[in-house]
């Protein structure tokens, strides 16, 4: 059983290299599986997803002062 499901600390490293790399098939597989079963890593990723999305983001011009 170990050998399919991850732990919470591998699922974390997943979820931080994933950010940087596109995972394997069996990595993204394994992955969701423990996601879809860890409300605590679930919301790890849904965290660490927003955190990059907004530094992906363009930041907002400033007004320009007279």
């Amino acid at each position: 059983m170990n050998e399919i499901l991850y732990s919470c600390r591998k699922a974390a490293e997943l979820i931080t290299r994933s950010q940087d790399e596109r995972l394997g098939l069996l990595d993204r597989v394994r992955l969701k599986v423990h996601l879809s079963m860890c409300g605590n890593c679930a919301n790890v990723d849904r965290q660490i997803s927003q955190m990059s999305k907004m530094m992906r983001e363009p930041e907002p011009a400033e007004a320009p002062t007279d």
